[in-house]
């Protein structure tokens, strides 16, 4: 059966580079209907960028639908990246645009409830860890893997210590990025393996623990500083990471937003909070619940007391 491949926020510059990935084989290699939503201004510019993709010739493609109705973008939809959000503008406060993505968001909840049955979802558009937690509470269907993206924080602190360390940043694995998408983040290496030597030893050898907190924390408005712009084309690299990480079974570690039911690390329950992830062999996430962080635990609390708040403030616009 042929997939289908939804992208929200279709005209943005996440998605101007996630798309050419995708049409390249970067997810599936296997022909695909890509569904492209976006605000209804924007329509003419969907069409324009439908245009694009067809005179690439995709052997892939087999239908592109660009539409602003999310009840025809998210009918069927096997794979989501939730790229639109709406962005911080000068002087708004963060209660304000709390309460903008609170509403995008119930909306794209409900017609979610059409996607196909066990659909995975990556929340990209910030801020993105209460944007999936409000899909999570009002989409009906628990079927539906819904994940918010550290893979980005994940790809940053792994760059970070290939370089530093001189290494094939593939060797470079079981990284944890903990918490939220913000710079409350925690970088985990403890558990951090470079072939079969710990990575955290040659951290504190080198003494670049506290540079490498640094480094992912403030990574994001370091390139915005830089480029005059956000993260586009590394986004959007994470964001393909992070579904192909959620399709293909490894037991290898990665850092995925997930809902906490309370019962892991003693992480406050109904978040979405970044923790180690593995997919098992059925296909099915699965939190490594059994990790001792006993002696580091405090430093995962600026995210917990930070997504309670966001939590709290978008349950007002939930009922």
């Amino acid at each position: 059966m042929v997939k289908n491949i939804v992208v929200t926020g279709a005209c943005g510059q996440i998605a101007y580079s996630l798309l050419f990935s995708l049409i390249q084989g970067g997810l599936i290699k296997s022909k695909f209907n890509l569904k492209l939503l976006d605000i209804t201004p924007m329509l003419g510019a969907l069409e324009g960028l439908k245009m694009e993709i067809d005179d690439t010739a995709s052997p892939l493609i087999n239908q592109i639908v660009i539409t602003d109705d999310p009840k025809v973008a998210f009918k069927e939809g096997d794979y989501f990246f939730f790229l639109g959000a709406f962005p911080r503008g000068p002087g708004m406060e963060r209660r304000d645009l709390l309460e903008k993505n609170a509403h995008i968001f119930l909306a794209q909840a409900a017609a979610l409830n059409l996607a196909a049955k066990d659909a995975k979802v990556v929340v990209v558009g910030n801020p993105c860890n209460t944007n999936a937690y409000i899909l999570h509470k009002k989409s009906k269907r628990k079927d539906i893997l819904i994940t918010s993206m550290s893979m980005l924080d994940h790809l940053r602190a792994k760059s970070f210590l290939a370089h530093h360390l001189d290494v094939d940043p593939l060797r470079v694995e079981n990284l944890i990025i903990w918490g939220n998408h913000s710079k409350s983040l925690y970088v985990d290496t403890h558990y951090a393996t470079l072939g079969q030597k710990s990575i955290y030893d040659q951290l504190k050898e080198h003494h670049l623990e506290e540079a490498l907190q640094s480094h992912t924390q403030k990574r994001g408005e370091v390139v915005i500083k830089a480029r005059g712009k956000s993260s586009a084309a590394s986004a959007a690299n994470a964001a393909l990471e992070h579904m192909k990480a959620l399709i293909k079974p490894s037991t290898i570690m990665f850092s995925c937003g997930v809902y906490s039911k309370g019962n892991s690390y003693g992480i406050d329950e109904d978040l979405i909070f970044s923790m180690p992830c593995i997919v098992d062999a059925d296909s099915h996430l699965k939190v490594i619940s059994h990790l001792d962080i006993s002696a580091y635990r405090s430093f995962l609390e600026p995210s917990i007391k930070e997504l309670q708040e966001e939590r709290d403030v978008v349950l007002g616009f939930l009922n």
